[in-house]
C-alpha cells in the first residue's frame, strides 16, 4: 500500500493544509497547546490525517455522550514510506503525564477498519505497521534530550522536534514492528 493508495480512500479534508507541524489548539482558550515541526527527512514520503472529532463526528453511528469513549480518536495519523513500507503513526498529542491510551486503542481499531476496507477493495496491504504514539513535550532545549521509550507498545516520545525515523528505528530495536 501507497501514500497514493491511502489518499484514494481518505477524504482528502481530512488532510491538514499544513502537513509539517502538529498542533493541539485549546478552542474554548483559543490557543496552541502543544506545537513541533515534523521531521521527515529519512522519509520517501508523508502525508498528515486529522480527524477532528470537535469539528465533526466521526463515527455517526455511535451514540454521543455514553461515558464508554466510543467517539475518541488520537489527535492525528501519520502516513509514512520508508522504502517499500508503510507506517501508520497514531499519535496523541498530551500534556504532562496524562493517559492516551484509549484514544491509541481506539485509533488502533479504526486503522484495522481502513486496512481491512483496503484489502476488501483490492490493496495490497501486507507492507502496513501501525505505531502508537504518545507525543508529550518534556524536554527544554538545549538539554540532552531523553530516547524514546515503549511502555505497554506505546512509544513515549518526549523530543521537541517529531522525528518520525527515531519513532520507527526504536520500535524496530524493540520488535514491535
Amino acid at each position: 500500500m501507497t501514500i497514493s493508495d491511502i489518499k484514494s480512500i481518505i477524504d482528502s479534508k481530512y488532510f491538514p493544509t499544513n502537513q509539517t507541524k502538529l498542533v493541539e489548539f485549546d478552542k474554548a482558550k483559543g490557543v496552541i497547546i502543544t506545537e513541533t515541526k515534523i521531521d521527515s527527512a529519512l522519509i520517501n514520503e508523508l502525508l498528515v490525517c486529522r480527524l477532528d472529532p470537535n469539528a465533526e463526528r466521526i463515527f455517526p453511528y455511535f451514540r454521543q455522550k455514553t461515558g464508554l469513549g466510543l467517539n475518541q480518536i488520537c489527535d492525528y495519523f501519520l502516513f509514512a514510506m520508508q522504502q517499500n513500507s508503510l507506517f501508520i503513526l497514531l499519535v496523541e498529542l498530551k500534556q504532562g503525564h496524562c493517559c492516551a491510551t484509549p484514544q491509541l486503542q481506539a485509533s488502533e481499531c479504526f486503522m484495522q477498519f481502513l486496512k481491512h476496507t483496503a484489502e476488501r477493495v483490492g490493496f495490497d496491504t501486507t507492507n502496513i505497521s501501525v505505531i502508537k504514539v504518545k507525543y508529550h513535550q518534556h524536554a527544554k532545549r538545549g538539554t540532552k534530550q531523553a530516547a524514546p521509550i515503549i511502555e505497554n507498545g506505546i512509544v513515549l516520545y518526549p523530543w521537541l522536534q517529531f522525528r518520525i525515523d527515531a519513532i520507527i528505528n526504536v520500535c524496530k530495536e524493540h520488535h514491535l514492528i
